[in-house]
This record gives structure tokens, C-alpha cells and sequence, in this order.
């Protein structure tokens, strides 16, 4: 433990006495967290060992205060897609739109991935990315952090391994984003009007009740930005 001179004390008032335990069949692993602005923790997960072929890469939420948020996914909990399939960082962009970065197996190997999560909805976009011929066919190669820019797209780092398993460091800058936006529609019975939005403020104006009187009506949608 580094003594920096500093006491550091657990906050009791977070989760159960300052801690929360998430609980798998396997073994599980936290890797990185993104907080949002309202206070809700997202926190990348690994299942199981995350060198085996079964590892599976899982997404977390919790609540401001540290509870497990069972609204989201099955029990606070997305799994990510691909098999094995891992994830390592764990961003937001300005929209409030969570990246995941890890890896995922497939008929070329392990590739890099990088996930899209709509907080509001919980839908998830994957893209698994191949090599293409300027680049030998590694056996495995995977992203570990992802920082969103603010112009769009984002910046990841990771690695690439040879036959050897010998590990290149690796820089990636992906353009755009997220290629589908959800689009939620609400009802106002007093108007008796529909209203369809995918503006992430907008979504959020409307579910926090600042603009009374309409509620989501359970359909939504997906669209081309």
C-alpha cells in the first residue's frame, strides 16, 4: 500500500458499507468504469478466466448510490457479443453513449471490438474489426482502452500477437460511431399526441418528467443518423 500521507476512508454510505459485489457461476473480474452525469457507474466485466475460450465479456450498472441496477440488461447486467468475447475499457461519449473496447472470437481469430450501448434502452451495436491487407493475420489481437473524441469516433489502444504470442502495442483511431440511433416514442393523453425522439437530452427531459404529461408508450425504433 503507497502511504501518501493522506488518510483514505471508505465511503459507508456507498452500496453495502462502501462496497458492492457482483456474484457469477465463474469467476468475474472488473476492468474499467465510466460514470455518467447522473451519478450511475458502468463497469466492464470479464467472466470466467479471461485467457480460456469461454471467457465472456459482460457490461455493469449501478445506481448513484452503489446498488446493482437491475433495470438495466438481465439483473444490471449486458452481455457482449462474440465467444470468447472480453471487455477491457469502458467510455462515454457526449451523448451519453457507453464504448466498450475489448475482443471477440470468430472464424478469423480473436479480433478487436468495439461496442455501442444506448444507456436509455440498452441496445447494443458490436463491430468487430478484420484486418485488412496491410496488416499480417495475427492470430489474436484486442483493445483494452478506448478514449471517445469529442468530434466524433474514438481513439483505442491494445495489442496484436504473433504466432509466438509475442504482443505489438497497437493505436486505432476509428472514425464516426455508433452507426444506428434508437428512437423512442411517447404519448401524451391530454394532448393525445405522439412524440418520437432519439435526442439523448430530449429522452431524458421527457423520463425525468421535466416535460409533463408524456410517457414512453414501449415502442421504439432504429434509424440512420
Amino acid at each position: 500500500v503507497l502511504d501518501t500521507g493522506t488518510a483514505l476512508t471508505v465511503d459507508a454510505g456507498y452500496g453495502n458499507s462502501g462496497l458492492v459485489r457482483y456474484a457469477a457461476a465463474q469467476e468475474v473480474q472488473g476492468t474499467e468504469q465510466v460514470i455518467d452525469a447522473s451519478g450511475r457507474a458502468y463497469v466492464g466485466l470479464i467472466r470466467g478466466d479471461p485467457g480460456s475460450a469461454s471467457a465472456t465479456g459482460l457490461l455493469l450498472r449501478l445506481t448513484a448510490a452503489g446498488a446493482i441496477d437491475t433495470s438495466f440488461g438481465t439483473g444490471g447486467v449486458l452481455t457482449l457479443a462474440g465467444t470468447p468475447s472480453r471487455a477491457w475499457g469502458v467510455g462515454m461519449d457526449g451523448n451519453g453513449v457507453v464504448q466498450v473496447v475489448g475482443s471477440a472470437g470468430g472464424a478469423t481469430g480473436e479480433r478487436p471490438t468495439i461496442t455501442y450501448i444506448d444507456p436509455t434502452t440498452g441496445v447494443l451495436d458490436s463491430v468487430r474489426l478484420e484486418f485488412g491487407t496491410i496488416f499480417p493475420a495475427y492470430p489474436r489481437a484486442e483493445y483494452n482502452a478506448v478514449v471517445p473524441l469529442a468530434g466524433g469516433g474514438a481513439l483505442a489502444v491494445g495489442a496484436v500477437y504473433t504466432a509466438a504470442q509475442r504482443s505489438h502495442a497497437m493505436v486505432t483511431r476509428l472514425a464516426g460511431g455508433r452507426r444506428t440511433v434508437d428512437l423512442i416514442e411517447y404519448f401524451h393523453a391530454g394532448f393525445g399526441h405522439y412524440f418520437i425522439t432519439g435526442i439523448a437530452q430530449e429522452i431524458a427531459a421527457l423520463d425525468s418528467g421535466a416535460l409533463p404529461g408524456w410517457a414512453r408508450t414501449g415502442q421504439s425504433t432504429s434509424a440512420l443518423p
